[in-house]
C-alpha cells in the first residue's frame, strides 16, 4: 500500500477547529468577555455569551479557486439544512439568541456567491429577507440535477420558518490561512511575554486546550472551556516564561505550507511512526515539533543561549532515556502479550513524557525541543520505536 504523502484534509480541518476555538478564547480574554467556548458541542465551535449562542461551522478550503462557496455548494447547503434541523430539534437554549456563522478558511480571499451575499445582507429584523428567499427560489427554478438543489427544495417546502430564523442571524466570515494565526498572535500582543517568546506561549496554550478537551471528548462529555479557566491557565503559563531558568522559543511554529512540505517528504522519523501505526494527527504534531526544534536550535546557538557541547550532551541523555524505556517496554509487552505496534506505541509515549522533563544545562526547555529532538534521533536511526525498526525501515 503506498504511503500517504499529503496531510489528510480531515486532520487539517479538525486542527482549524482547535485554532478557531483558541482564537475566540484569547479574544474573549482581551475583550474581558465572560464566555464559554465549545468544540463539537452544538456545532464545530460554539460560543456562549450571556444572551447569545453562536454556532460556528468551519470549512477549510485548500483549492485555489476564488469561488469556495458557489450557489450550489453542497457543503454550504448541508450546513444550512443542519442548522434548520437544529432549530427544529428543541435542543437549543430558549433564553439565548442563536447566531449562525459560516467560516471559510482559505489561502486567499474568496468571492461571495449571489446566495451567500443575499443571506449576509439579511438583518435580524428581517430586512432583505424576502430578497434572499427570491434568490433561493430562482436557484430552485433553474435547470439543475445537482444534489444541493434537493436540500434547497426540501428546506423551502417544509421548513421555511426555521430557514428564516437562520437567515436573520446568518454571518459569512472568510479568513486567510495565515490570517488566523496572525489574528491569534495579535490577541497576545498585550501579554507579559515579549515578541521573541510569544510563539512558544501560543503553542503551549494550544497544547493545553488539546489536553483539556481530549479526556472530555473521549468520555463523551461536552467539550467546553470557560474564559475564566483559560485566563487562569494563561496567567500560570506566562509565569513560566518569566523565569530566568526557562529557554523559550525564538521562532514561531512552522506555517501550514511548511508542515505540508515536510510531511510530503516522508522522512525516516515519520516512517518510524508509521511502523507503530500512530494516527495522522500525531504525525502532524511530530512534523511541527521536528521543524520547530530544528530552527530554534540554530537561533539559540547564534544567540549564545546553548553550546554545541550542551546539545550533544542533551541528545545523549535522550538516548539513555530511550534505552531505559526500551527495556521496560519489552518487559511490559511480554507480560501483557502486546503486539510489536503496541510495544512501540508504549515506548514512544514514555520516551516523549520523560524527555519533556529533561533540562538542558539545568535550564527548562519547551516540550517541542524534547519531542523534536527525539524525532531527530529517530530520523538517523539512532533510536526507534518498533522493536524491529532497523530491519523494517
Amino acid at each position: 500500500m503506498p504511503r500517504k504523502t499529503t496531510v489528510p484534509q480531515t486532520v487539517l480541518a479538525f486542527k482549524r477547529q482547535y485554532d478557531y476555538m483558541h482564537y475566540r478564547l484569547i479574544k474573549a480574554v482581551r475583550d474581558e468577555s465572560e464566555v464559554k467556548v465549545g468544540l463539537e458541542v452544538y456545532d464545530d465551535v460554539s460560543v456562549e455569551f450571556e444572551k447569545t449562542l453562536e454556532l460556528v461551522q468551519i470549512k477549510n478550503q485548500l483549492a485555489q479557486g476564488n469561488k469556495a462557496v458557489t450557489n450550489r455548494s453542497l457543503d454550504f447547503w448541508k450546513t444550512i439544512h443542519n442548522w434548520v434541523d437544529i432549530c427544529r430539534s428543541g435542543n437549543l437554549p430558549d433564553d439565548k439568541q442563536i447566531v449562525f456563522s459560516y467560516v471559510v478558511i482559505s489561502p486567499h480571499k474568496i468571492d461571495e456567491s449571489e446566495v451567500v451575499s443575499a443571506f449576509d445582507r439579511v438583518t435580524p429584523d428581517g430586512e432583505y429577507l424576502d430578497d434572499a428567499i427570491k434568490v433561493i427560489q430562482r436557484l430552485i427554478d433553474s435547470p439543475s440535477n445537482s444534489k444541493s438543489i434537493q436540500f434547497v427544495s426540501l428546506i423551502i417546502e417544509n421548513y421555511i420558518e426555521e430557514l428564516k430564523q437562520v437567515l436573520k442571524h446568518f454571518k459569512f466570515i472568510n479568513i486567510g490561512n495565515d490570517s488566523l494565526e496572525a489574528e491569534i498572535k495579535n490577541q497576545y500582543c498585550w501579554s507579559l511575554i515579549g515578541p521573541d517568546y510569544r510563539g512558544a506561549l501560543i503553542k503551549d496554550m494550544s497544547g493545553w486546550i488539546d489536553g483539556y478537551l481530549t479526556p472530555l471528548m473521549n468520555n463523551k462529555e461536552p467539550a467546553k472551556i470557560t474564559v475564566n479557566l483559560f485566563r487562569q491557565q494563561l496567567t500560570s503559563t506566562q509565569q513560566r516564561y518569566l523565569k530566568p531558568s526557562f529557554l523559550a522559543a525564538f521562532v514561531d511554529g512552522p506555517s501550514q505550507s511548511e508542515q505540508a512540505a515536510e510531511y510530503a517528504k516522508q522522512d525516516i522519523y515519520l516512517r518510524q511512526l508509521d511502523l507503530i501505526e500512530v494516527d495522522e494527527a500525531e504525525k502532524l504534531e511530530a512534523v511541527n515539533d521536528f521543524l520547530q526544534a530544528k530552527v530554534n536550535l540554530v537561533e539559540w546557538s547564534r544567540a549564545g543561549k546553548i553550546t554545541i557541547k550542551a546539545q550533544q550532551e542533551y541528545s545523549e541523555s535522550l538516548e539513555r532515556i530511550w534505552r531505559q524505556n526500551r527495556l521496560k517496554a519489552k518487559a511490559n509487552a511480554n507480560s501483557n502479550n502486546l503486539t510489536p505496534q503496541e510495544q512501540g506505541q508504549d515506548l514512544y509515549a514514555q520516551c516523549s513524557k520523560d524527555a519533556c522533563l529533561k533540562t538542558l544545562e539545568a535550564v527548562e526547555v519547551p516540550d517541542f525541543l524534547a519531542t523534536g529532538s527525539l524525532h531527530k534521533l529517530s530520523n538517523v536511526q539512532q533510536i526507534g520505536w518498533h522493536p524491529d525498526y532497523m530491519n523494517r525501515l
